[in-house]
Protein backbone atom coordinates (compact mmCIF):
# COMPACT_ATOMS: atom_id res chain seq x y z
CA UNK A 1 0.00 0.00 0.00
CA UNK A 2 3.41 2.48 0.83
CA UNK A 3 4.78 1.64 -2.32
CA UNK A 4 1.39 2.33 -4.42
CA UNK A 5 0.94 5.43 -2.48
CA UNK A 6 3.86 6.72 -3.55
CA UNK A 7 3.40 5.69 -7.05
CA UNK A 8 0.45 7.45 -7.35
CA UNK A 9 1.95 10.62 -5.68
CA UNK A 10 4.52 10.87 -8.03
CA UNK A 11 2.21 10.62 -10.78
CA UNK A 12 0.11 13.18 -9.46
CA UNK A 13 3.26 15.38 -9.40
CA UNK A 14 4.45 14.33 -12.47
CA UNK A 15 0.98 15.49 -13.97
CA UNK A 16 0.57 18.38 -12.47
CA UNK A 17 4.20 19.27 -13.24
CA UNK A 18 3.55 18.81 -17.02
CA UNK A 19 -0.32 20.51 -16.66
CA UNK A 20 1.69 23.58 -15.08
CA UNK A 21 4.72 23.57 -16.84
CA UNK A 22 3.52 22.76 -19.88
CA UNK A 23 0.58 25.21 -20.50
CA UNK A 24 0.72 27.27 -23.35
CA UNK A 25 1.04 30.70 -22.76
CA UNK A 26 2.82 31.67 -26.09
CA UNK A 27 2.31 31.43 -30.01
CA UNK A 28 5.47 32.49 -31.97
CA UNK A 29 4.49 32.86 -35.34
CA UNK A 30 7.02 33.20 -38.48
CA UNK A 31 6.72 33.19 -42.60
CA UNK A 32 3.39 34.20 -42.70
CA UNK A 33 2.96 37.31 -44.93
CA UNK A 34 -0.72 36.47 -46.22
CA UNK A 35 -2.36 35.06 -43.24
CA UNK A 36 -3.10 37.22 -40.30
CA UNK A 37 -0.77 35.63 -36.76
CA UNK A 38 -4.04 35.10 -34.83
CA UNK A 39 -5.20 33.15 -37.68
CA UNK A 40 -3.08 30.60 -37.31
CA UNK A 41 -2.61 30.70 -33.84
CA UNK A 42 -6.15 29.85 -33.67
CA UNK A 43 -5.62 26.66 -36.14
CA UNK A 44 -2.87 25.09 -34.22
CA UNK A 45 -4.71 25.97 -30.85
CA UNK A 46 -8.28 24.30 -32.35
CA UNK A 47 -8.22 21.48 -30.45
CA UNK A 48 -10.01 20.38 -26.72
CA UNK A 49 -6.21 19.61 -25.88
CA UNK A 50 -4.31 22.26 -27.30
CA UNK A 51 -3.53 24.21 -24.02
CA UNK A 52 -0.50 22.05 -23.36
CA UNK A 53 2.14 22.39 -25.61
CA UNK A 54 3.22 19.00 -25.44
CA UNK A 55 0.26 17.62 -27.23
CA UNK A 56 0.27 20.62 -29.78
CA UNK A 57 3.79 19.51 -30.37
CA UNK A 58 3.40 15.71 -30.80
CA UNK A 59 0.46 16.42 -32.68
CA UNK A 60 1.70 18.15 -35.47
CA UNK A 61 5.31 16.47 -35.50
CA UNK A 62 3.89 12.51 -35.41
CA UNK A 63 0.38 12.46 -36.11
CA UNK A 64 0.99 13.05 -39.75
CA UNK A 65 0.23 16.17 -41.94
CA UNK A 66 -2.79 17.85 -41.53
CA UNK A 67 -4.32 19.52 -44.92
CA UNK A 68 -4.91 23.26 -44.54
CA UNK A 69 -6.05 25.23 -47.62
CA UNK A 70 -4.21 28.35 -47.52
CA UNK A 71 -0.96 26.87 -46.01
CA UNK A 72 1.44 24.38 -48.14
CA UNK A 73 3.31 23.24 -44.87
CA UNK A 74 3.65 24.07 -41.07
CA UNK A 75 6.67 23.69 -38.45
CA UNK A 76 6.09 23.06 -34.90
CA UNK A 77 8.37 23.19 -32.43
CA UNK A 78 8.83 24.03 -28.63
CA UNK A 79 10.95 27.55 -28.27
CA UNK A 80 10.01 26.87 -24.25
CA UNK A 81 7.69 24.09 -22.39
CA UNK A 82 4.97 27.29 -22.24
CA UNK A 83 6.22 28.48 -25.89
CA UNK A 84 5.08 27.69 -29.20
CA UNK A 85 6.80 28.35 -32.44
CA UNK A 86 5.15 27.85 -35.78
CA UNK A 87 7.06 28.52 -38.92
CA UNK A 88 4.24 28.76 -41.73
CA UNK A 89 5.27 28.01 -45.44
CA UNK A 90 2.10 29.65 -47.39
CA UNK A 91 0.90 29.06 -50.75
CA UNK A 92 0.88 31.75 -53.28
CA UNK A 93 -1.57 34.37 -54.13
CA UNK A 94 -3.16 34.34 -57.39
CA UNK A 95 -5.52 37.44 -56.88
CA UNK A 96 -8.78 38.90 -55.44
CA UNK A 97 -11.92 39.15 -56.90
CA UNK A 98 -15.33 40.66 -55.87
CA UNK A 99 -17.79 39.17 -53.38
CA UNK A 100 -21.10 40.08 -54.45
CA UNK A 101 -22.56 39.78 -51.31
CA UNK A 102 -21.06 42.87 -49.41
CA UNK A 103 -18.65 44.26 -51.83
CA UNK A 104 -15.76 42.91 -49.91
CA UNK A 105 -12.86 41.03 -51.75
CA UNK A 106 -11.85 37.70 -51.32
CA UNK A 107 -8.01 36.64 -52.05
CA UNK A 108 -7.45 33.28 -52.98
CA UNK A 109 -4.42 31.06 -53.49
CA UNK A 110 -3.17 28.57 -56.62
CA UNK A 111 -5.39 25.45 -55.75
CA UNK A 112 -8.44 28.20 -55.63
CA UNK A 113 -8.93 28.46 -51.89
CA UNK A 114 -9.93 31.44 -50.16
CA UNK A 115 -6.99 32.69 -47.86
CA UNK A 116 -8.53 36.07 -46.91
CA UNK A 117 -11.02 38.66 -47.02
CA UNK A 118 -10.78 42.80 -47.35
CA UNK A 119 -12.77 45.49 -47.59
CA UNK A 120 -10.44 47.50 -49.61
CA UNK A 121 -8.80 45.58 -52.95
CA UNK A 122 -5.04 44.97 -52.99
CA UNK A 123 -2.12 46.21 -55.09
CA UNK A 124 -0.03 43.44 -55.15
CA UNK A 125 -1.96 40.77 -56.73
CA UNK A 126 -4.65 41.63 -59.96
CA UNK A 127 -7.99 41.62 -59.63
CA UNK A 128 -9.77 38.24 -61.18
CA UNK A 129 -12.83 39.03 -62.66
CA UNK A 130 -14.93 36.21 -64.57
CA UNK A 131 -14.48 33.99 -61.05
CA UNK A 132 -17.96 33.40 -58.75
CA UNK A 133 -17.12 34.17 -55.42
CA UNK A 134 -20.50 34.90 -54.14
CA UNK A 135 -20.80 34.07 -50.50
CA UNK A 136 -17.37 32.31 -50.44
CA UNK A 137 -15.19 32.84 -47.01
CA UNK A 138 -12.20 32.10 -45.35
CA UNK A 139 -11.28 28.44 -46.30
CA UNK A 140 -13.32 27.66 -49.26
CA UNK A 141 -12.85 26.73 -52.16
CA UNK A 142 -14.09 28.66 -55.10
CA UNK A 143 -15.95 26.86 -58.21
CA UNK A 144 -13.24 27.45 -60.77
CA UNK A 145 -12.38 24.45 -62.95
CA UNK A 146 -9.42 22.87 -62.33
CA UNK A 147 -8.00 23.71 -66.21
CA UNK A 148 -8.23 27.36 -65.53
CA UNK A 149 -6.24 27.62 -61.72
CA UNK A 150 -3.59 26.39 -64.41
CA UNK A 151 -3.87 28.62 -66.84
CA UNK A 152 -3.94 31.43 -64.34
CA UNK A 153 -1.10 30.35 -62.29
CA UNK A 154 1.08 29.94 -65.75
CA UNK A 155 0.35 33.52 -66.60
CA UNK A 156 0.40 35.10 -63.20
CA UNK A 157 4.27 33.37 -62.60
CA UNK A 158 5.19 33.97 -66.31
CA UNK A 159 3.94 37.75 -65.69
CA UNK A 160 6.04 38.14 -62.97
CA UNK A 161 9.24 36.65 -65.29
CA UNK A 162 8.83 39.23 -67.51
CA UNK A 163 8.68 41.83 -65.34
CA UNK A 164 4.59 42.92 -65.65
CA UNK A 165 1.85 43.59 -63.55
CA UNK A 166 -1.69 43.78 -64.81
CA UNK A 167 -4.04 45.42 -63.07
CA UNK A 168 -7.07 42.78 -64.02
CA UNK A 169 -6.98 39.48 -65.34
CA UNK A 170 -10.84 38.72 -67.03
CA UNK A 171 -11.57 35.77 -67.77
CA UNK A 172 -14.15 36.11 -70.57
CA UNK A 173 -16.80 34.13 -72.66
CA UNK A 174 -15.25 31.45 -74.75
CA UNK A 175 -12.39 30.69 -72.16
CA UNK A 176 -10.61 34.17 -73.22
CA UNK A 177 -8.07 35.56 -71.43
CA UNK A 178 -7.96 39.86 -71.52
CA UNK A 179 -4.97 41.37 -69.62
CA UNK A 180 -5.62 45.24 -68.61
CA UNK A 181 -2.12 47.47 -67.69
CA UNK A 182 -4.03 50.95 -67.26
CA UNK A 183 -5.63 51.95 -70.39
CA UNK A 184 -4.05 49.41 -72.63
CA UNK A 185 -5.97 46.11 -73.08
CA UNK A 186 -4.40 42.68 -74.29
CA UNK A 187 -6.86 40.18 -75.80
CA UNK A 188 -4.90 36.53 -75.18
CA UNK A 189 -7.64 34.59 -76.76
CA UNK A 190 -7.66 31.04 -75.42
CA UNK A 191 -5.15 29.67 -72.87
CA UNK A 192 -2.66 28.69 -75.46
CA UNK A 193 0.63 29.37 -75.87
CA UNK A 194 0.51 32.18 -73.25
CA UNK A 195 4.05 32.07 -72.42
CA UNK A 196 5.48 33.07 -75.52
CA UNK A 197 2.59 36.00 -75.64
CA UNK A 198 3.22 37.21 -72.48
CA UNK A 199 7.00 37.37 -73.19
CA UNK A 200 6.09 39.20 -76.41
CA UNK A 201 3.73 41.49 -74.88
CA UNK A 202 6.71 42.30 -72.68
CA UNK A 203 8.34 43.40 -75.43
CA UNK A 204 5.24 45.47 -77.06
CA UNK A 205 3.89 47.38 -73.71
CA UNK A 206 6.80 49.95 -73.43
CA UNK A 207 6.22 51.43 -76.80
CA UNK A 208 2.64 51.77 -75.89
CA UNK A 209 3.22 54.52 -72.90
CA UNK A 210 0.78 56.60 -72.57
CA UNK A 211 -1.45 55.45 -75.33
CA UNK A 212 -5.02 53.86 -74.82
CA UNK A 213 -6.29 51.19 -76.99
CA UNK A 214 -6.27 47.07 -77.15
CA UNK A 215 -3.84 44.43 -78.47
CA UNK A 216 -5.01 41.22 -80.04
CA UNK A 217 -2.85 38.35 -79.44
CA UNK A 218 -5.72 35.95 -79.53
CA UNK A 219 -5.07 34.63 -82.73
CA UNK A 220 -0.82 34.17 -82.15
CA UNK A 221 0.57 30.96 -82.65
CA UNK A 222 4.33 30.01 -83.97
CA UNK A 223 3.06 30.17 -87.54
CA UNK A 224 0.83 33.33 -87.37
CA UNK A 225 3.13 36.29 -85.61
CA UNK A 226 0.92 39.57 -86.23
CA UNK A 227 -0.63 41.18 -83.20
CA UNK A 228 -2.59 44.24 -84.10
CA UNK A 229 -2.71 47.32 -81.53
CA UNK A 230 -6.30 48.99 -82.25
CA UNK A 231 -5.89 52.85 -80.44
CA UNK A 232 -8.69 54.20 -79.14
Amino acid sequence: MIVFLSVLFFLSVVFLFGITLFQVKDVIVEGNELYRDEAIKELVLDKKYSWNSLYVYFRFRFAGKETVPFVDEMDVTLEKPDTIKVVVYEKGLIGYALRETDGSYIYFDKDGFVIDISEEPAKSVPEICGVNAYGADVRDKLEIPEKTLRSLLTLTQDLSKNGLSADRITLADGARIVLTFGDIEADLGKDEHLTEKVSRLAKILPQLSGKRGRLDLSTWTEETTDIIFSAQ
